[in-house]
């Protein structure tokens, strides 16, 4: 596994800890967040687990300060009495430094943390957008597919419908026949509705089609209907 490792040179990030911080000031002179999280390849950790290891180090930071308090407290409290003197102002302005200094890196570090997830949610908003517009489009192809099969059909029906009044065929295979071109008819209506802003010339071309064959199949189907349902109503009579 590690000559695998050495043969692709994946970056090995570090454990973020006080000597790695310290080591860090120790030789550029001050905390730059951003040069301490690339310089240790700190780009390649999600942000939890970064998250995770500040507050460890953070926890740890303070138990140290405890436990040397609760071990050196005589000596603590000397050093305490000598920060109240005028005389090591100096020192207390350095450890106020590295203060503000801690304070600015978890500052800097939340900041990190919001931009991210700001830029992770605005990509996925984004993408949830493209993909419903991808079924939008689908859903638009698919009723253009569905309404050139059904122009076909109703075309075939209307034919037919046709010879059969002509001829006096049976009623009911007439009535049977006018009403699946309704049926469809309805459906072709319902499919160019959801098409209204496409003013393509297939779709353009398919509305004229639509339009002949509508104005050609109502004069044929509402007679067969009626006189279907006086029928109807004859024999419940």
């Amino acid at each position: 596994m590690t000559d695998l490792n050495d043969d692709l040179d994946l970056p090995v990030t570090k454990e973020l800890s006080r000597e790695l911080v310290s080591n860090f000031v120790r030789k550029n002179g001050c905390l730059d967040i951003d040069k301490l999280l690339l310089e240790n390849n700190f780009q390649y950790v999600s942000l939890d687990e970064l998250s995770y290891e500040v507050s460890a180090l953070k926890q740890s930071m303070e138990q140290t300060i405890l436990d040397e308090i609760n071990d050196n407290y005589p000596e603590y409290m000397e050093i305490c009495d000598r920060f109240n003197t005028s005389d090591n102002n100096e020192v207390l302005n350095k450890l106020k430094q590295v203060l503000n200094d801690l304070q600015q890196f978890n500052k800097q570090l939340l900041q990190l943390c919001d931009s991210s997830v700001a830029e992770t949610r605005e990509k996925t908003v984004t993408a949830l957008s493209y993909l419903k517009s991808l079924d939008n489009l689908f859903g638009k192809l698919d009723d253009i597919t569905k309404l050139s099969e059904s122009l076909k059909i109703c075309q075939q029906l209307v034919s037919s419908l046709q010879s059969m009044v002509q001829l006096n065929i049976d009623d009911e295979l007439s009535f049977t026949v006018a009403k699946q071109l309704s049926t469809i008819l309805i459906r072709c209506d319902y499919r160019f509705r959801h098409l209204e802003d496409n003013d393509s010339t297939l779709i353009t071309r398919m509305r004229n089609d639509f339009k002949s064959i509508l104005e050609t199949a109502k004069p044929l189907i509402k007679p067969v209907l009626e006189k279907q349902n006086q029928q109807t109503q004859t024999i419940k009579t």
